[in-house]
C-alpha cells in the first residue's frame, strides 16, 4: 500500500491498478489449474502445513 502514497498526494490510479490485478488473477485461475509439485529438483519435499513463504517453491500450471 505504500506504493500508492497517502493523503492528498495519493495516486489516482490505485483503484484501477487494483481492479486490473484482480482481473488478471481471476483469468489466471480460470484458465490454468495451479498446483505444487510433491518434491523439487533437490528431492526436498515441500510442506503444505505452513504459512511461511517458501522461496524455492515451484508452481505447476496446466491449461484446462
Amino acid at each position: 500500500m505504500f506504493t500508492f502514497g497517502f493523503g492528498a498526494r495519493k495516486c489516482l490510479g490505485q483503484y484501477s491498478a487494483e481492479a486490473m490485478m484482480k482481473y488478471f488473477f481471476y483469468h489466471l485461475i480460470e484458465t490454468y489449474e495451479l498446483g505444487v509439485p510433491e518434491g523439487d529438483e533437490d528431492g526436498d519435499v515441500l510442506s503444505r502445513d505452513t504459512w511461511v513463504p517458501i522461496t524455492k517453491a515451484r508452481i505447476c500450471m496446466k491449461i484446462l
